[in-house]
């Protein structure tokens, strides 16, 4: 059924691959389909999705968290890609999926991707000492469903993409590569780093992290998928 309304499929390079289907539970309820990152609702209510149910956040207090684990965590030299499709209420700095910790000092050990309230996208990888920022040049509006992707490519140099709707929106390069991973929680909806905020106004569905740089043609297939089996 899942094949037939055009959601993501899992495949050897899926870590995880939430459909956030559920319409009800208990504790780390929200499925991963490819492993065992399950995920637990704080707060979030059953929605209409992209494809079949989806969660809707509040704004103000909604999250979902996965327990940390290392398939989530990329070192230094793993590629990945997080994607989702989403559909925001109203534009503000909102996240989409991030997994940084508090400290060591200065920025935070992880990774991070969101929405500027100007409506274009952002990431940041970041580590004791390093960092690498990226703001995209396109924009998406509140109140439609968007495919997202942010791949990482860590060659020499690094180099990252966002995507919407399958259609690589920019790309900036990293000089170095550094070390990503974390002994933090995944959060999806929430920015954990020092405290929960830039809490996600909307729905999100289909949330899929790989330990791959997804292709192009990879991306767009996966925007194609969806919009064409609604």
């Amino acid at each position: 059924e899942k094949l037939m309304l055009g959601a993501p499929q899992v495949d050897a390079n899926t870590v995880g691959l939430w459909h956030l289907d559920e319409t009800s539970g208990t504790g780390a309820y929200i499925k991963d389909t490819a492993n065992t990152n399950h995920g637990t609702p704080t707060g979030t209510t059953v929605a209409d999705g992209f494809s079949g149910k989806a969660r809707s956040f509040n704004g103000s207090s909604d999250y979902v968290t996965v327990t940390d684990s290392n398939s989530t965590d990329f070192g230094s030299s793993t590629n990945f890609t997080l994607e989702l499709w989403v559909k925001l209420n109203s534009l503000s700095r909102q996240t989409f999926i991030e997994k940084r910790a508090n400290s060591p000092l200065p920025y935070g050990q992880g990774y991070y991707f969101y929405v500027n309230s100007n409506g274009t996208l952002g990431s940041s990888l970041t580590n004791t000492s390093s960092y690498c920022d990226f703001t995209g040049t396109g924009t998406i509006k509140a109140g439609q469903w968007y495919h997202l992707a942010f791949v990482v490519n860590r060659g020499a140099p690094a180099t990252e993409y966002f995507y919407i709707n399958g259609t690589q929106d920019s790309s900036t390069s990293c000089t170095n590569n550094f070390d990503i991973s974390n002994a933090v929680n995944l959060s999806i909806g929430a920015y954990q780093t020092g405290g929960l905020a830039e809490y996600l106004n909307g729905s999100i569905d289909e949330v899929k992290v790989s330990n791959t740089a997804r292709s192009a043609d990879e991306i767009a297939e996966a925007f194609r998928a969806g919009r064409d089996h609604r």
